[in-house]
């Protein structure tokens, strides 16, 4: 062979190998979008044009929301164990194993992509009887605050991936950190899917290190909970104006991050193997979340005229036996009780950050239900428990000025205690407020005239949820019972409710609490919110 032809011979296969590598790049990291970052598109084979047309004409001809699925039944102690985001196949196949032998029930949330390229895995999810909904196609995060046509393009390829994949397109959705508004339930009903599936309560992995440990998590759930694993956790999608971001992800499985990795993160197989054991030791079954009773945007409305019943009741509540705040009287300021609000929310407040272990568990009680609260903080907490206070704010959680309660306290001594305060929260966390609350008793006119002239206000709250009587109890069970009255069935919207995190002789119990609230008199109504706290 001359030299002429192996130089043509060499570059005809430099010119082969570049187009096979471009091609195979365009295959694997095509984006869906230009101003979406992070949604990655594995091929056109399931573009879904045909149903994205459907599903915008059923949009804009016959709008009609989806229905909520967030609960079971009060009383029946059946719980649904949601698999949320897909993972390797080892794994996959071990909490298959698991759940056959402990005769638990799941529904496994997909992302399409994801299901596209391990249709082995879908296919054995759905061989083994358990149920597969859907996640997105890429697994998008807060879906309500993106454009409608990048969700229902997204749901659309999702639902045909996973009827291509596992034989059946899903009537479950289930989308991460979203709140499931009236235009969202109406785009994923137009997409063909029935029910939108609320996250409920995330199982804390790292914690469950034994059976024990996953025993005591078991104990705070209530009948009707729903109980997520998460495996993957999906991308936080944002929208920018301008070039796309064309670097490559290094992502190992496209549109879903892998969950941080913590020191001796027991795996999911292990944790799931764990609630299994325990969910039969506290007797509870379970059951598809498909068979839990659903909630439609209709159907929340009574509970609005409930609260407007409530509010006209507020006269005789001492026959509900509902702990109140102190009323102010005669200083021109009066404590907050409530917030007037149409928001589906229920404002909860802490204070007292003396035990460490106490309150690094409520914050993450309300990681684990996608919620947040307020914060109050004295002059000698801020000085004493910079630490913990920096990480109440690093996970998003409001800080406010907790006044101390002294005997014989002076106006000037309030005016200086809240200045301080003020100005240490603006200068160390950046943090403006004028939020005041009085750790414990009544206040003073003094302190009411002090808080009135600085420009704040004075929040109290409807509910207190830790009282004296129980400093020793040690199981939620103890004390719910005797916070409410038969006649209070749910908090209304914008109640404040109060709980002081290192009074219960239990460091964990403060925790319980928050979630059994949350559970017993929030979450058994439809506020139609994923973060509800």
């Amino acid at each position: 062979m001359t030299k002429k032809y192996k130089v043509i011979i060499g570059a005809l296969v430099i010119v082969l190998v570049s187009i096979i590598g471009i091609s195979l790049g365009y295959f694997f990291l095509h984006k869906t979008g230009t101003n979406y970052k992070n949604i990655t598109d594995l091929t056109k084979e399931y573009d879904a044009k045909a149903e994205i047309a459907i599903a915008q004409k059923n949009l804009t001809e016959s709008p009609n929301p989806a229905q909520i699925i967030s609960k079971g039944i009060a009383g029946k102690k059946v719980i649904a164990v949601t698999i949320d985001g897909m993972g390797d196949k080892g794994t996959f196949e071990g909490l298959l194993d698991v759940l056959k032998k402990y005769n638990v029930k799941a529904t496994f949330f997909l992302e399409g992509q994801n299901a596209i390229l391990n249709p082995d895995i879908t296919a054995e999810i759905k061989n083994s009887n358990n149920q597969i909904g859907s996640y997105g196609f890429v697994g998008i995060s807060e879906a309500e605050k993106l454009p409608t046509q990048v969700v229902l393009a997204d749901l659309c390829r999702a639902r045909k991936a996973l009827d291509i994949t596992a034989g059946k397109a899903p009537d479950l959705v289930k989308l991460n950190k979203t709140k499931y508004t009236l235009p969202l339930l109406n785009i994923i009903k137009a997409t063909g899917s029935r029910y939108a599936v609320t996250t409920g309560i995330t199982i804390p992995q790292e914690k469950i290190t034994d059976v024990a440990a996953a025993n005591n998590f078991v104990q705070t759930l209530t009948s009707g909970s729903i109980l997520t694993l998460q495996i993957g956790i999906p991308v936080d999608i944002k929208q920018e104006k301008g070039k796309a971001d064309d670097r490559i992800a290094v992502d190992k499985q496209p549109g879903v991050l892998e969950a941080p990795k913590r020191e001796k993160m027991p795996n999911a197989v292990e944790v799931m193997e764990r609630i299994c054991i325990a969910l039969q030791l506290q007797k509870f079954a379970t059951e598809f979340v498909s068979e839990f009773p659903t909630a439609s945007q209709e159907k929340a409305k009574p509970v609005e005229i409930k609260q407007v019943l409530y509010s006209l009741l507020t006269k005789v509540e001492e026959v509900f036996a509902l702990p109140v705040a102190y009323a102010a009287e005669g200083s021109g300021i009066e404590e907050l009780k409530m917030i007037a609000t149409t928001e589906p929310s229920v404002p909860f407040i802490f204070t007292g950050l003396q035990n460490d272990d106490s309150t690094y568990s409520v914050l993450d009680a309300l990681d684990s239900i996608g919620g947040h609260g307020t914060f109050f903080v004295t002059d000698r907490e801020l000085q004493n428990k910079s630490t913990v206070i920096r990480e109440i704010h690093r996970r998003g959680n409001e800080l406010a000025i907790a006044l101390r309660s002294v005997p014989n306290k002076t106006y000037g001594d309030s005016v200086k205690e809240i200045n301080t305060i003020r100005t240490t929260l603006l200068e160390s966390y950046g943090v403006k407020t004028n939020l005041v609350k009085q750790s414990s008793g009544a206040v003073s006119e003094e302190t009411k005239r002090a808080i009135a002239d600085q420009g704040c206000l004075l929040i109290g709250y409807r509910v207190n949820v830790v009282q004296t009587r129980d400093k020793d109890a040690t199981a939620v069970e103890q004390v719910l019972p005797k916070l409410f009255n038969k006649g209070i069935i749910a908090l209304g919207r914008g109640w404040i409710v109060h709980i002081r995190m290192d009074y219960y002789t239990d460091s964990s119990l403060a925790a319980k609490m928050l979630l059994a609230v949350k559970h017993a008199k929030i979450a058994n109504v439809a506020y139609n919110s994923y973060n509800d706290i």
